[in-house]
């Protein structure tokens, strides 16, 4: 499907399978953040020709968040699953990622 094509009647089906410039289309966020929250598990999707698509009825209600702001469930598992994706850090590793963090902290409170 097009960019440039009305998604409005994807909405009548929820069995349809979109793919992911159709969810983008939709108001679900930028095509990256989609595969993100597929990768995290948080959006139900499948492989079809090696691109994901989502049936249009697990996609969550438009009203249920305001658009941008995923819920903190989303945000929980989309960074356990980035966790999960990285090796056990060292000590020292830990320590500078700790002063790293406070330092952006501090600076974004500022």
């Amino acid at each position: 499907m097009s960019a440039d094509v009305s998604t409005r009647h994807l909405v009548d089906d929820p069995d349809y399978l979109a793919d992911i410039r159709d969810v983008a289309a939709m108001g679900y966020g930028h095509p990256q953040t989609i595969r993100q929250r597929i990768r995290a598990g948080v959006l139900p999707a499948v492989k079809v020709g090696g691109k994901y698509k989502v049936r249009v009825g697990d996609l969550p209600r438009p009203s249920a968040a305001p658009a941008g702001r995923p819920e903190q469930e989303d945000l929980d598992a989309i960074a356990e699953a980035v966790v999960k994706g990285f090796p056990p850090l060292t000590a020292d590793q830990k320590a500078a990622l700790g002063r790293l963090l406070s330092s952006r902290l501090q600076a974004s409170a500022a």
